[in-house]
């Protein structure tokens, strides 16, 4: 198991993020970015193309989960008429 580190100015960050939080409703822990309309899909893009502050590791598995995303929502769709981002009809 991988262990948990913690960035030396945790305190600041999360005093930062619950504050966006308050005002937005989310907010991304490493830089205190508030989110208007959270969704996972948004935190994802907002890690892995936005974040200044995110690990590198990080900004490439969130990465790696949206293009994975893009790929069942293709595949999905295959030969099929899409009718809107998320649906295709049959």
């Amino acid at each position: 198991m991988e262990e948990i580190k913690f960035p030396p100015d945790f305190n600041e960050r999360a005093e930062r993020a619950l504050t966006q939080a308050k005002r937005y409703g989310a907010a991304c822990f490493w830089c205190g970015y508030g989110y208007e309309e959270y969704s996972r899909k948004s935190e994802a893009e907002h890690i892995a193309y936005h974040c200044s502050d995110a690990p590198e590791k990080l900004k490439e598995d969130m990465r790696r989960v949206l293009s994975e995303r893009q790929a069942d929502a293709s595949n999905a769709c295959a030969g099929k008429k899409v009718t809107s981002k998320r649906r295709c009809r049959r």
